[in-house]
């Protein structure tokens, strides 16, 4: 490093200059109390889930609750609603409709889960063998989903 001539003045770089300024300006009370609380591990991590517990409360636990609560009671529509327990429960079981649409349910579910894999295990073995003419051949049928990608 050169020596500086007898009269030269030295200046520190801008950001030294404001970082020094800064730590010589007094901060305010409430400044340090969150930054000395936030110091905490145990605090600061409950200050960053805070957001999204305030995010899950509203957008499934309280209407998860407030299902339960109607499921409860005999609420219509711009009528009070009355607590009658497990009532609406025992007037669905008894009902042929709600069998019925159970079943649906679950014959819809094991044939549409068992013809997608039997479907796709098939497209799966065509696709591995050579009959297309080798590897470009075998990417065609992948061809349609390209678009969305581009």
């Amino acid at each position: 490093m050169k020596a500086l001539p007898k009269g030269a003045v030295t200046t520190r770089s801008p950001g030294a200059l404001a970082s020094a300024e800064a730590s010589a300006r007094p901060r305010s009370p409430w400044r340090v109390s969150i930054s000395t609380w936030l110091e905490h591990e145990a605090v600061l991590g409950y200050v960053l889930m805070t957001p999204a517990l305030l995010l899950i409360v509203v957008f499934i636990a309280y209407p998860f609750s407030l299902g339960v609560w109607l499921a409860l009671t005999d609420k219509l529509v711009g009528k009070p609603a009355h607590f009658i327990g497990l009532r609406n429960f025992t007037h669905l079981f008894e009902s042929q409709i709600f069998w019925r649409a159970v079943w649906n349910t679950v014959f819809f579910t094991f044939a549409a889960t068992v013809l997608k894999t039997v479907l796709g295990m098939w497209l799966a073995v065509l696709l591995n063998r050579n009959i297309f003419g080798g590897l470009c051949g075998s990417e065609i049928p992948s061809w349609p989903c390209c678009p969305s990608s581009w």
